[in-house]
């Protein structure tokens, strides 16, 4: 599914953002971070989606990133 998403993001024109997600997954796909966690999942080891998944897991985990540094820049 990941590589079905990239792909479309290399077939259409891109924004900035798409372009620097486009990277990200290269990023981790280099870096063997994807093929990890796809053998947990293949393995039944971890769950993708659903309460307690990895998708809703990385989610909230950047929404309190993000959350966390607007709580720490100064206020302009």
């Amino acid at each position: 599914m990941v590589l079905t998403s990239r792909n479309m993001l290399r077939k259409t024109p891109r924004s900035p953002s798409q372009l620097a997600a486009v990277k990200a997954i290269d990023e981790l796909g280099a870096s063997g971070a994807l093929d990890s966690q796809s053998s947990k999942i293949d393995a039944g080891a971890l769950e993708l989606t659903g309460e307690g998944g990895f998708v809703p897991g990385l989610i909230q985990a950047a929404l309190e990133r993000g959350l966390q540094v607007e709580l720490t820049e100064p206020l302009g």
